[in-house]
Formats: structure tokens, sequence, C-alpha cells
């Protein structure tokens, strides 16, 4: 599966596959790395724009989360699982032996973890995920915990060279409460987040607060606070459309 992100002159191919055959039939497009704007957090749709101006809002006023939510690609949990852990040991299970779960040893992670992170978890277990992906060369990928899903446990964020490994295999850290609990991850659930981005350098410049940087912030409230609503957006479809005809 050929996706695109970014929307450009030059648009950047984001290739996806599965080393499981089935999983690249459109019949199980649910169950395929999908945008993550596709996996719009539910209780999110439920936030009601609030109507006060002159910038009272509330979450759905400000596009900091949109932009952000829509960024990337989420993996669905591939098939139900299950995870337990007890003094004993551990022991995963999913419906069929095409899925396994490997674990990493508390001294691989948790041990270096902070004394009270270390006393918050239980467990990093490791998905041998059956979906790879490859970007252009010069690109990664960063991997992230879909976050405003609010799941019990969380991926491990971390970046990736996918221009030469395509191999995702998620860390997953599992909170203390579960210690003789089973965790039940259900398939289709937003599981693990992946947003692209191109490798370069940054250098950073400290400048004068002068004249010039004044106006600039004066013409950036003045975008904000010139309309009622939407103001942001607007200038987001602005740019868009002015970065298209360049």
């Amino acid at each position: 599966m050929i996706s695109n992100f970014f929307k450009k002159n030059d648009e950047v191919e984001v290739e996806w596959w599965s080393d499981i055959d089935a999983f690249n039939d459109p019949s199980l497009d649910f169950l395929r790395p999908q945008k993550a704007s596709k996996f719009f957090p539910e209780w999110f749709k439920k936030v009601h724009a609030s109507k006060e101006n002159r910038g009272v809002g509330n979450i759905k006023n400000c596009p900091v989360f949109p932009e952000y939510l829509t960024q990337g690609w989420i993996i669905p949990m591939w098939c139900d699982t299950e995870l337990y852990v007890d003094d004993d040991g551990w022991k995963w299970n999913t419906p069929t032996d095409a899925f396994s779960w490997e674990m990493h040893s508390p001294e691989q992670f948790l041990h270096w973890l902070p004394e009270k992170q270390q006393k918050d978890y239980i467990w990093t277990w490791k998905a041998k995920c059956p979906w790879k992906v490859k970007t252009p060369k010069g690109y990664s990928m960063y991997q992230l915990n879909p976050f405003y899903h609010f799941h019990d446990w969380t991926i491990l964020p971390g970046s990736i060279r996918t221009d030469f490994h395509f191999e995702l295999n998620q860390q997953v850290l599992v909170p203390k409460s579960y210690k003789g609990k089973t965790l039940l991850i259900e398939r289709g659930t937003p599981f693990a987040w992946y947003i692209p981005y191109k490798r370069t350098k940054y250098k950073e410049i400290f400048v004068p607060y002068d004249e010039e940087r004044k106006r600039m912030e004066s013409a950036s409230w003045l975008n904000i606070f010139t309309s009622f609503k939407d103001s942001y957006k607007k200038r987001v479809k602005l740019e868009d459309k002015n970065e298209k005809e360049k």
C-alpha cells in the first residue's frame, strides 16, 4: 500500500506492506495502517466549539490539537491480544499462531528508569508487528504513543530510519496495576502512531527583541483576533494555497 503525505509540488511516497500477505488484501483495509485523521478520538468529536469571542474558547477552538492529531499514520492492533505478568512469569495469547509477542527484560529498560517510574510500571512488551514501512532517502519516522486515546498502556516513543530499516516492533510499557491481571488490547484499537519527517540540521539563532519582532508579534496577534472564528484555519488554507502555487 502506498500513501502520500504533506501534499506539495513534489509528493513524497511512503510505502507500507505486510509480511502476512493476507493483510495486503483490500478486504482487510480496516486493519491496515491508516491516516491518523481516521482515528480522530471519539471524545474529541463530541466537544462543542465555544461560541465565545475574543479568544475565549475550549480545546475544540484551539488549532494545535486537530493539526497534531491528523499527522502521519496509525497502525491499528492487528488481532485481539492478551498480555499477562505476575511473579511467576509472563505470557501472551492471540487467537492465531500467526502473531506473537516478546518481552524486554527489566535489565533492558525498566531497571534504568528513575525510582518512581520503576514502581509505576511492571513490564515492557515487544510487539512483533506484521507491518513494514519504507520512506525515501533522508526521511525517518517518529514512533509515538497515541496519547489522546488514553490507553492503559504506553508505546515508547522513538525515531526509526525507515529509509533503510523497515521493521516496526513496538515497545509497550504496562503499568503495575496489571500485575496478575490480563491486559486486553482489542483488534482495531489505535495502537501505534508514525509520523514521517525529513532528517536535517537546525541552528538556533538568538535575536534581539526589536521593532521588527514587535511588528511580527502584532501581525501574528491580528491574524487571530481580526476574525470571529477559524482564523488560524483560514490562514493555514491560505498558506497551503500559496505553497501549491509556487
